[in-house]
């Protein structure tokens, strides 16, 4: 009857403009469209980022472990942290008022560097020159390369926000060339420990949240993020001033 036909009419175009609404157009897969910063970086080809991990990987290692033997002597808080890895070398008791991880990981790094642990109270002061048989330099290397991992973390943690390829390297690169970033990275101390883990638990917390989104709601979330900026540099200005 006339009103089953109409039912199946209107069941056939519905169908039908789905179908237009899913097709993805060929030219979002081109070859072009890798460079392209509006597409996510998700949708880009996984040679270029896997190579996008290593050069910012060996770019960030350069940059931290560079002449990080220069100072062969105590440098600021290693006369702290320095030592409370020896603690853990001497096989005594002693109460560490920090959570233990980061003079933990020191403490196995000198471990196997065969540091001396008797060497514990010639560090107390600054600028004590180390033991020769003491491998600071090592520890230290060690230590940048976490630092430099955190470097990769940040460019990872832009592209699960949905930076664009250019902005999430720029944030990697910005990491890379802080200063404060870069000294408190080099030196044995725990902070370079601090910032990986911290870095590592939001990239994880993203990736568990992270959802496929279509085109409509890709916009909505541009947007949103477009606010989000406008409203956080207004905020970056009034606390400035």
């Amino acid at each position: 009857d006339a009103t089953h036909m109409t039912y199946q009419r209107v069941l056939a175009d519905a169908i039908s403009s789905s179908k237009k609404n899913d097709a993805t157009p060929a030219s979002a897969y081109s070859p072009s469209s890798l460079l392209d910063p509006q597409i996510h970086i998700s949708e880009k080809s996984l040679v270029l980022h896997t190579i996008l991990i290593l050069l910012l990987f060996v770019l960030a290692s350069s940059i931290r472990l560079y002449n990080i033997s220069e100072h062969d002597v105590v440098i600021f808080d290693e006369t702290w942290f320095a030592r409370f890895g020896l603690e853990y070398l001497r096989g005594e008791y002693y109460f560490d008022i920090h959570p233990p991880l980061g003079k933990m990981t020191i403490g196995a790094v000198m471990y196997f560097l065969n540091f001396n642990s008797t060497n514990y109270f010639a560090y107390e002061n600054p600028d004590t020159k180390y033991f020769d048989e003491d491998d600071y330099a090592s520890v230290r290397s060690f230590i940048g390369l976490f630092s430099a991992a955190t470097s990769v973390l940040a460019y990872l943690i832009a592209e699960r926000l949905g930076l664009s390829l250019p902005s999430a390297v720029l944030v990697s690169v910005l990491s890379i060339f802080d200063g404060a970033f870069h000294v408190m990275t080099t030196y044995i101390l725990t902070d370079s420990f601090l910032w990986f883990y911290q870095a590592l638990a939001i990239y994880a917390a993203l990736s568990l949240w992270k959802k496929e989104d279509g085109e409509e709601e890709e916009d909505k979330r541009k947007e949103k993020n477009k606010k989000m900026w406008e409203n956080d540099y207004r905020w970056w200005g009034e606390w400035g001033g």
